[in-house]
């Protein structure tokens, strides 16, 4: 998809454009950001071939761009709020962190540009298993089915807390902490 193009050329691109890699110059900064330029652009591209034509693979009503529907406007802005919010103090926090940084020069940027990259993996990986957990539990429980849906959440949780402290530790002794 369009939205998975986009996630995993930067990672390509980032190094080959920052650091250069044989005719490719040694941009820097400026290859963080053509990287993510570059990356906006294919995943527009990519969008903008799967919707073309009259027969579109993603279901698009041309249309209804042209009539807005308030109340769907206003669904759409109470559920999706708190995410944009969300998103926005990530990237605020984000901001400050790097403007904080830059003082120290590019490597210690580039380091807070690693860092951030591999959180994004980590948080994208995360909101993929909590939106199918919550999409399997809301099956479960419209089903009158609640012994499914708590098997559900053990499942995507990988045995809970009690596991959690262990797993990313190595140490028993840490599950006495992530029970607490």
């Amino acid at each position: 998809t369009a939205t998975s193009d986009y996630t995993f050329l930067p990672y390509v691109l980032d190094p080959l454009l920052i650091f250069g890699l044989g005719p490719l110059p040694a941009l820097g900064i400026r290859g963080a950001a053509l990287a993510t330029i570059l990356s906006w652009a294919v995943a527009l591209l990519v969008f903008a071939f799967l919707v073309r034509g009259s027969v579109s693979r993603v279901p698009l009503d041309r249309g209804a761009l042209l009539r807005p529907d308030p109340k769907a406007m206003a669904r759409t802005l109470r559920i999706g709020l708190p995410r944009f919010l969300i998103g926005s103090l990530f990237s605020s926090v984000y901001l400050a962190i790097s403007s904080l940084v830059a003082g120290f020069g590019t490597a210690a940027l580039a380091v807070v540009g690693i860092t951030n990259r591999l959180e994004s993996m980590v948080y994208v990986s995360a909101n993929a298993l909590g939106a199918a957990c919550a999409t399997m539990v809301g099956q479960n429980l419209g089903a009158h089915q609640p012994e499914r849906a708590r098997r559900v959440v053990l499942l995507i949780d990988g045995g809970g807390k009690e596991r959690s402290g262990e797993v990313f530790t190595g140490r028993k002794d840490a599950v006495a902490f992530a029970v607490a």
